[in-house]
């Protein structure tokens, strides 16, 4: 550097160098507040790494009384098998222009702004990873909708019970086909208490009915609420940024893409917050570099790893619904 402390002219900032670092550090703490967003609704398992991640389930069991004095023991076992999530891969790369060396010297590549976009972009496909991986709303492996991997080598392909489901036309006192409804939430708890999985156990160690439906779901919801007000005196939901307060214990998340049947019919999903499990991979980056192959182009690059899995199917059924014209 000359001795007046000036820059030369010919001096180019190392950008990746500059960015890389402070960049990456940034995008860890924002994987983790979007990945935070599903703790209400799911099992988080963060930094994870490998092509494949196995957990181990245990069935439940029964104590037995006591017949007599110094009776026979009898040995019982437990289920006991694995499930398997499986990463899938996603990435973004966003160009940028550089205008002339003052643009570099700047450092005016909107990099923050555009890692927001990117942390938002990653959120959502989070919320798509509850319900389906490999492809455009078609269940593949892992999530609420696609196969499980199952049994002592974790092989076994498991789906959703065909039994766990609310028909679209229950209603509670006439078969009429309609939307989301208070009746059809009453009836998918009614299903998860038959099959065992919900109970007074079930909230003492934190367990939580969740529930995922559209936008014009809620606006059913809601107004059907108001009906049930009217004629037996339902507490009011309260509606707070466009969302639905717990109502009957049940969480609700607000998912605008949910699968839609063969017959036209939203599936809206039941099950229990410690059933679904959710995976970040280790190896989420951005990158922030110079491209070689092209003139003055920053560009900025996003990959996230991430997958789901059930991991017993009578914790989750489909809650068929009309749609709202």
């Amino acid at each position: 550097m000359p001795p007046d402390g000036d820059m030369p002219n010919n001096y180019t900032l190392p950008i990746s160098d500059l960015y890389q670092e402070t960049y990456d550090n940034q995008w860890q703490e924002q994987i983790q507040q979007a990945t935070s967003r599903l703790e209400r609704f799911c099992v988080i398992k963060s930094g994870l790494t490998g092509k494949l991640q196995e957990f181990s389930f245990v069935g439940t069991t029964e104590l037995d009384e006591k017949q007599g004095r110094m009776q026979d023991i009898v040995l019982d076992e437990l289920d006991y098998f694995k499930r398997r999530m499986l990463p899938v891969s996603f990435s973004k790369h966003l160009g940028y222009d550089e205008d002339d060396d003052i643009f570099l010297h700047g450092l005016d590549a909107p990099v923050t702004q555009t890692i927001n976009a990117l942390k938002y972009a990653a959120a959502r496909k989070m919320d798509d990873g509850l319900k389906k991986q490999g492809g455009l709303y078609v269940p593949s492996k892992g999530g609420i909708f696609g196969t499980a991997f199952a049994g002592n080598d974790g092989m076994d392909k498991l789906e959703l019970l065909a039994e766990n489901v609310v028909p679209v036309n229950h209603t509670g006192s006439t078969a009429k086909e309609c939307p989301m409804t208070i009746e059809k939430l009453n009836r998918g708890i009614t299903l998860l208490q038959e099959n065992g999985i919900l109970d007074d156990a079930s909230n003492a160690y934190g367990d939580q009915v969740c529930c995922a439906i559209t936008p014009r779901m809620r606006e059913a919801l809601i107004n059907d609420e108001r009906l049930q007000k009217t004629d037996f005196g339902f507490a009011s939901l309260r509606k707070t940024n466009g969302a639905l307060d717990p109502i009957m214990g049940i969480q609700f998340v607000i998912a605008p893409n949910l699968p839609i049947d063969e017959e036209g019919n939203i599936i809206c999903p039941m099950w229990m917050k410690n059933s679904l499990y959710f995976g970040s991979w280790k190896q989420n980056k951005v990158t922030v570099e110079k491209r070689t192959d092209k003139e003055d182009t920053i560009q900025i690059g996003l990959k996230t790893i991430m997958g789901s899995t059930r991991m017993r199917e009578e914790a989750f059924l489909q809650i068929k619904c009309k749609p709202l014209v």
